[in-house]
């Protein structure tokens, strides 16, 4: 999931590439966030005054953490070709 200033997009990383429905991440300044992860880690990439961070989280590793789910309101338009392609 990446979080711009402008829209948040919801894609695939596959064969190391990104896949998304429309171009994202043409103007690092409205970046905010990314969460790439699968069923054991979860890489983190956030921009802090102007520098990029990330972190690597790993299933059952490390330290523990208090954690929350989050609800977020999505709108706007899903194409059935696009979900079919990114859930199968």
């Amino acid at each position: 999931m990446l979080k711009e200033s402008n829209e948040v997009s919801v894609g695939l990383y596959k064969n190391k590439d990104f896949i998304f429905k429309n171009e994202v991440l043409q103007n690092k300044d409205l970046f905010i966030d990314m969460r790439i992860f699968n069923n054991e880690k979860e890489l983190y990439i956030w921009k802090s005054k102007g520098d990029f961070k990330n972190r690597i989280r790993i299933d059952n590793e490390g330290k523990e953490y208090d954690f929350y789910d989050e609800e977020l309101l999505l709108w706007g338009e899903i194409k059935l070709k696009m979900m079919e392609f990114l859930w199968n």
